[in-house]
């Protein structure tokens, strides 16, 4: 029942797929370590709201966040 996700300083990349269909998670925190985040990292996250650390010039897809319905990229 993963619900919030706190990613480690040490992660660069977020690999494709990584958090595919994880249903019951709700919020993820980046650091500003992580610098690119894989297509399709977060498809299928329906539950997913609010994403922490989204910046300029990280590089990521509007695939990243694909059929996450409840969650609305802001502008950065």
């Amino acid at each position: 029942s993963l619900t919030k996700i706190t990613i480690p300083k040490s992660v660069k990349e977020i690999g494709e797929f990584a958090f595919k269909k994880c249903l019951l998670l709700k919020e993820i925190i980046i650091p500003s370590e992580v610098r690119k985040i894989g297509d399709w990292a977060f498809i299928y996250c329906e539950n997913l709201e609010k994403v922490e650390g989204l910046k300029k010039g990280m590089i990521y897809s509007p695939c990243t966040f694909l059929y996450c319905s409840k969650y609305q990229i802001q502008n950065i």
